[in-house]
């Protein structure tokens, strides 16, 4: 019985630390690096528009507005409007940057990375707030 008792107690132990989890991958940054990579940003921007022709910027605002590469996305379209852009895509990797707004609450930032996968994205790359500003 006690034998048991102790694969039992394991097994909800193991059970129970089990976590769903996203694999993230963040470079190390320092003040002066994220200082350099935003002014490089801004320059970018104000010289083209974006940053290349060939980048995918998905911006997005706490209320739902969207932009993808500065073409207004319609609220409520942006899953179907992600799955068209990207099933044109021919690239071997399909890389979308993602600017949440600074006060974006963060399930909702998931949400759109959720969107992104299912329309085929196959890396998401995160960008600060001040990438954010740079662009508006």
């Amino acid at each position: 019985m006690g034998v048991v008792i102790v694969i039992l107690c394991g097994f909800l132990a193991l059970t129970s630390t089990h976590v769903d989890r996203i694999d993230v991958q963040l470079p190390a940054s320092t003040p002066e690096a994220v200082a350099a990579y935003s002014a490089w940003v801004r320059q970018r921007i104000a010289a083209t528009g974006a940053w290349c022709s060939e980048d995918y910027v998905l911006r997005v605002a706490a209320d739902g507005k969207a932009d993808f590469n500065f073409q207004p996305i319609p609220k409520g379209e942006l899953g179907a409007t992600l799955h068209a852009i990207f099933e044109q895509v021919g690239r071997p990797r399909r890389v979308l940057y993602v600017q949440p707004a600074a006060n974006m609450r963060y399930g909702d930032v998931v949400k759109v990375v959720d969107l992104a996968k299912a329309a085929g994205v196959d890396q998401v790359v995160m960008l600060s707030a001040t990438e954010w500003s740079a662009g508006r």
